[in-house]
C-alpha cells in the first residue's frame, strides 16, 4: 500500500503519552496516512500499546512497527523512519506531543498548491508545569529558490524562527534525493540536521495554522531534568554540534545568506561558552569546561573574509580577536561579559 503522507513517531519508553500521541495521529481528518512507529528498544509497555491500536482502532491497518535490536537514540530512529517511509510525504511527530486533527490536511493541501520541498505549521507549547500556554505562528510565506529557506531561516541571526523539525511535512523525495540524514548523536540532532538541510530547499511554505501541539513535559525528547553534575560528554557533544555548524557555514559564506549563516553559528558558539563558564562547577571533569570553552570561541574566518560582511562586521571580528587570545585572557571577558548582560537587564527592569 503506497500512502501519500507517512507520520513516523520515534518510540522509546513513553508509555505514559504514546496512547494520547498514537490517537492524534490516527484521528486526522485526512485519510491516506500511514502511522510509522520506530521502536527503539522499548523496556516499558509502548509497543504493547501500539500494538492494541493495531487491532482495535479503525485505523490500525495503517500502523506499521519498525524495531531495532538495540537502542540507538531519536537520530538513527528518524534515520530508520526516512528510510522505510512509504508515504509521497513525510512528517516528523514526537512520542509524547500531539497534532490537531487537520494538521496534515492543512499541510498536505498547502505542499500540493506550491509544491513546496518543506511545509511548516505554526504550534502551542503548553509547559507541564503550571499549563501555561506560548503560540508560536508564523505568517504565511510561499517561497522558491535554493536560497530562500536559509536567508529565511538566518534572517534573525540571534533567535531563528524554524529550531525543530516536528511539525514539518516533508516532500521524502527530497530528503531521499539529497541524501539527508541524521548524525548518529544522542542530543542536538535537530539543531545540525536543519543545518545540513537548509542549503538544500529550494521551496517552502509557512502558514498560520496552529497544528502542532509541544508539551514541554519534565524528561520529554527535548527538556533536561534538573541536575547537580553534567557530565563531560554532553559538553562535548554540544560543542562538537556547534564546531559542525560552524564548519558548514564556512562553505556558504560566498552566499547571500552567508553572513547570516556564521553569524547566527558565532553567536550559538559564544553563548554555549558562557553557559560552559556559569556551569563549570557541575561539570564532571571541570577540566573539560576550559578546553571546550576555547574550541567554541574560535571563529573559522579570517579578517579578510569577514571585512567583506554587510551587517554583522564588528561583531564578527570582535569574536575573530577574541578567540585568538589566551584562555586565561578569553575567560575574564566572557565573566565581565555577563555581568555585563545581568547589570543591563536590571537596569531594564528597574527603568519599567
Amino acid at each position: 500500500i503506497m500512502y501519500k503522507v507517512t507520520i513516523a513517531i520515534p518510540l522509546y519508553n513513553a508509555e505514559r503519552y504514546i496512547q494520547e500521541t498514537l490517537l492524534s495521529a490516527l484521528e486526522q481528518t485526512f485519510e491516506s496516512i500511514e502511522i510509522l512507529i520506530i521502536d527503539d528498544k522499548s523496556t516499558d509497555g509502548s509497543i504493547s500499546i501500539v500494538k492494541n491500536f493495531q487491532q482495535t482502532h479503525p485505523h490500525g491497518k495503517n500502523i506499521r512497527i519498525c524495531s531495532h535490536k538495540t537502542n540507538q537514540g531519536v537520530a538513527m530512529a528518524r534515520n530508520t523512519a526516512i528510510a522505510n517511509a512509504m508515504g509521497e510525504y513525510f512528517f516528523f511527530l514526537d512520542s509524547d506531543d500531539l497534532i490537531t486533527p487537520d494538521c496534515i490536511s492543512l499541510l498536505y493541501e498547502t505542499a500540493q498548491t506550491n509544491g513546496s520541498d518543506v511545509t511548516i505549521g505554526s504550534y502551542k507549547e503548553t509547559h507541564y508545569k503550571d499549563f501555561k500556554e506560548k503560540v508560536f505562528r508564523f505568517s504565511y510565506q510561499n517561497m522558491k529558490g535554493k536560497d530562500k529557506f536559509i536567508s529565511f531561516l538566518y534572517s534573525y541571526p540571534y533567535y531563528p524562527p524554524y529550531k525543530t523539525i516536528w511539525n514539518t511535512l516533508f516532500k521524502l523525495s527530497f530528503l531521499t534525493e539529497k541524501r539527508l540524514k541524521f548524525d548518529n548523536i544522542r542530543k542536538c540532532e535537530d539543531t545540525l540536521f536543519i543545518a545540513q538541510m537548509a542549503p538544500e530547499v529550494e521551496s517552502y511554505t509557512t502558514i498560520s495554522d496552529i497544528t502542532y501541539m509541544y508539551n514541554k513535559r519534565e524528561g520529554s525528547l527535548c527538556q533536561y531534568n534538573p541536575r547537580t553534575t553534567i557530565p563531560a560528554e554532553e559538553i562535548e557533544l554540544q560543542t562538537y554540534v556547534r564546531i559542525r555548524i560552524k564548519n558548514i557555514a564556512t562553505q556558504y559564506i560566498d552566499n547571500t545568506y552567508g553572513e547570516h549563516f556564521m553569524t547566527h553559528a558565532m553567536m550559538s558558539s559564544f553563548e554555549a561558552a558562557c553557559i560552559i563558564l556559569n556551569k563549570k562547577k557541575l561539570i564532571v571533569p571541570r577540566e573539560v569546561a576550559d578546553s571546550t570553552a576555547k574550541q567554541l570561541l574560535d571563529h573559522p574566518l579570517n579578517l579578510n573574509k569577514i571585512r567583506y560582511f554587510k551587517k554583522y562586521k564588528k561583531i564578527n571580528i570582535v569574536w575573530m580577536l577574541l578567540g585568538k587570545l589566551p584562555y586565561s585572557i578569553q575567560k575574564p571577558c566572557l565573566i565581565c561579559f555577563q555581568y555585563g548582560i545581568k547589570w543591563y537587564r536590571k537596569l531594564k527592569h528597574r527603568m519599567r
